[in-house]
């Protein structure tokens, strides 16, 4: 049901426009009538290459910032990190081209956009007198190419050509368009901040230049064919086909693009050569079978609500459960088509970027927005989508060993703020004042490791933990353990440390956000040691079971405020931003289990004081993650409402970005704003959290159905241990849940709660 993307008017900007991707190309298309436009993006396009972090300052810098903390100076500590301990910004995602069809018809008397979600098929009818147009576009995985069809009559000139904004040559070939060039690099100035434009550069030094680019197009039609310069004319086709592939030299994280890059000419031929031999109806037919496959693992239906009005309507009137199974099926989606095995992890905007100057560079921001992006991925058994996370984690680790040794002195790993395809794990902030705010947070590779903990937990690989998980986790843990520093009650924790972008008033009221120890790092700290813990008793390592396990319950635990709340900072410091959209301090809530009504009650009840004083606004992620958090307290109307703010509908303004907004474009997409594609994946989590929970051998079935989801279903949620699992239910009860395989069932204890 509802699985189904329909509109009735043209795109006029990218956050109306409908995505197809299939991990490694991704188009926005945008379905016009005299002129369409695939905005085509290839997801290893980034600026830049491998670069070392160098500051031979960032050990002195944080020494004394730790001592300035320690002694209440506060101002002095911020300088030290700012000016001592910060490193450049992350390089940026590039979008390659857009493709244009052209064909002069200027109205429209029908017309019809649809995205079918289970197949990855998007199409376009319409009429104009009598003239008629039908396009059928998607990306095929299995072919790594786009195809489009496009079956028109009475049109008698068809004009394709490409356009890129990025200096690179579109020249002509037998039957077709050849776009190459090479990427820039952006060289980020210290101390001020400057406009992309401004610092990106294209070098002759050949160890200075990006990665090389190339895409094809090719075009079959039975209409006339000829070239009016870098434009392809058709004259008086009834059927044209295109297709379209694209490389770059992305040789690896650690290899330079451009003089130690893949052969990115002959890997686009050879895609082109591969696809161009096939008919069009043969790729549709492996594509399907690929896409649908996986689409269809899962199934959530809320009973007898389909609707067959334009999505865009849907969303705006708000009244139908229909919109609630169109979320949940857009983050299936976005999945399929934004990551794949082999490919990039997604990012800020997925595999989906138009602009040269994307918000916060379109980057991996791993302090939350990454991680969420996989948030929903295992449950819905799509484990070959979350592979390229896996590969971020095994990759960051070979930089974040750098930096755990040249900026923090001692052996682990470590990352911060956010990376790039680089791998990146410096901080950032490039001494930019405040920059602290957000550039000094340094446990995100602990979070990360959350997600490749739950991989294990789900499918229970144990060749995966020895050789991948382990590893990783146990350095990690390490390195926690070598920066502890021990208060006068015996408790550890790691200073100076933030609580990530948000900040609280000193005495004077100046903003800061660096103190001793925040709840955070605290509860990542303790969540990696914990789970070091049980995972070396796991594999026969009882020795570091039991240090790890003895390190863990010295942390420092969480403290409550004097009105009842979880504390963020180690002090009770008055608030900078009472409603700020991070809620890190409750990561004990979620992702974690630390904190759940069936092991803590007392720290239970301090996050709900915490939620309801954070409040239900929030940018899209902020609410999508609030809403998981209220799903683990189980409270279903209250998640409920928390999606329904992230569903209300957003106009797109340009150049709009933070603030308390959050909402949902036209085309569903997550309105951070701007458009910031974790929201998606998050309100998917939050759905799947509110009609089933695993913890451990403890199966709660619907833990937080709120009382608007009176009828439905889930199937084939994959939980730890490797089940898979289908739930029904009928006037709030359930009616039937069922096992796969069926003998699982006596090894999980089952809770109903209704």
């Amino acid at each position: 049901m509802n699985k189904m993307l329909k509109f009735g008017t043209p795109a006029t900007c990218f956050e109306e426009s409908l995505l197809l991707g299939n991990g490694f190309l991704g188009a926005a298309v945008y379905g016009g009538v005299g002129t369409e436009r695939y905005s085509m993006n290839e997801a290893t396009l980034w600026t830049g290459f491998p670069m070392e972090a160098e500051n031979p300052k960032a050990k002195e810098a944080l020494k004394k910032a730790r001592e300035f903390i320690k002694t209440g100076n506060f101002a002095e500590a911020v300088n030290c990190i700012e000016q001592g301990f910060s490193g450049t910004f992350s390089q940026v995602y590039l979008p390659l081209c857009s493709l244009y069809i052209e064909n002069g018809i200027e109205q429209f008397d029908t017309y019809n956009r649809t995205l079918d979600m289970e197949t990855g098929v998007l199409k376009v009818d319409y009429t104009s007198g009598e003239q008629k147009v039908s396009r059928e576009s998607f990306i095929s995985n299995p072919h790594r190419a786009m195809a489009v069809r496009i079956k028109q009559k009475n049109v008698p000139l068809t004009k394709i050509y490409i356009k890129s904004d990025l200096q690179c040559s579109i020249s002509n070939c037998d039957d077709g368009l050849v776009l190459s060039g090479i990427a820039p690099c952006c060289e980020f100035p210290v101390g001020r901040r400057a406009p992309l434009k401004d610092i990106t550069f294209y070098y002759e030094d050949d160890a200075r230049k990006g990665m090389r680019y190339k895409g094809v197009l090719k075009v079959k039609s039975n209409g006339e064919f000829r070239f009016n310069g870098d434009t392809i004319e058709l004259l008086n086709a009834t059927e044209i086909t295109l297709y379209f592939t694209a490389r770059t030299s992305f040789n690896g994280f650690d290899k330079h693009p451009f003089l130690d890059g893949a052969d990115c000419e002959s890997l686009c031929d050879n895609d082109m050569n591969c696809v161009e031999s096939e008919t069009f109806e043969s790729l549709k037919s492996v594509h399907i079978s690929d896409f649908s496959t996986l689409f269809n693992r899962t199934d959530f239906t809320l009973c007898n609500n389909e609707s067959n009005i334009y999505t865009d309507e849907l969303l705006k009137e708000h009244k139908s459960n229909a919109l609630y199974e169109l979320l949940f099926n857009l983050g299936k989606y976005l999945t399929i088509s934004g990551s794949r095995k082999g490919g990039q992890p997604m990012n800020l905007q997925g595999i989906w970027n138009e602009l040269v100057d994307p918000p916060w560079n379109s980057n991996y921001t791993i302090n939350i927005n990454t991680e969420m992006n996989y948030m929903p991925t295992l449950a819905l058994n799509l484990s070959e989508c979350f592979e390229p996370y896996v590969k971020l984690a095994t990759e960051l680790a070979v930089n974040g060993k750098k930096i755990a040794e040249e900026w923090y002195g001692v052996k682990g790993i470590i990352s911060h703020h956010n990376t790039d395809i680089w791998r990146m794990a410096n901080p950032v902030g490039s001494q930019n004042k405040d920059s602290h705010v957000w550039s000094f947070y340094n446990t995100s590779f602990g979070w990360i490791l959350w997600g490749l903990k739950e991989k294990f937990l789900i499918e229970q690989d144990y060749e995966y933990l020895n050789d991948t998980l382990y590893p990783l986790l146990t350095e990690c843990a390490e390195t926690y353990i070598s920066l502890f520093i021990e208060d006068e009650n015996g408790n550890l924790y790691l200073s100076p440390a933030t609580s990530p972008e948000n900040s609280f008033l000193l005495s004077d009221g100046t903003k800061c956000a660096l103190t001793k120890h925040t709840a955070i790092n605290n509860a990542i700290c303790r969540d990696t040691l914990k789970t070091a813990s049980e995972f070396s008793e796991l594999l026969g390592e009882d020795e570091a079971s039991k240090r790890f396990g003895e390190y863990a319950k010295r942390v420092a635990p969480y403290e409550i405020t004097s009105d009842g709340r979880i504390m963020e900072w180690d002090t009770e410091y008055p608030e900078a931003e009472v409603e700020h959209r991070h809620v890190s301090h409750l990561y004990g809530l979620h992702p974690a289990r630390e904190i759940a009504p069936y092991n803590a009650p007392e720290l239970v009840e301090a996050a709900k004081k915490s939620l309801d004083v954070r409040g239900d606004k929030g940018t899209g992620w902020c609410i999508a993650w609030k809403a998981n958090m209220w799903a683990r307290l189980f409270d279903g109307n209250r998640a409920l409402s928390l999606l329904d703010n992230q569903l209300t509908y957003v106009k797109p303004e340009p150049n709009v970005r933070g603030g308390l907004l959050g909402g949902t474009y036209s085309n569903m997409l997550c309105a951070h704003p701007p458009f910031q594609i974790d929201g998606n994946f998050g309100a998917t989590s939050a759905i799947i959290e509110m009609l089933v929970q695993a913890n451990g051998k403890d199966l709660y079935i619907l833990p937080a159905l709120p009382d608007k989801w009176e009828s439905g279903s889930i199937k084939g949620i994959k939980i730890a241990g490797g089940v898979i699992i289908d739930i029904s239910w009928e006037n709030h009860q359930a009616t039937e849940v069922k096992f796969n395989p069926p003998e699982k069932e006596k090894e999980y204890n089952i809770i109903y709660k209704i």
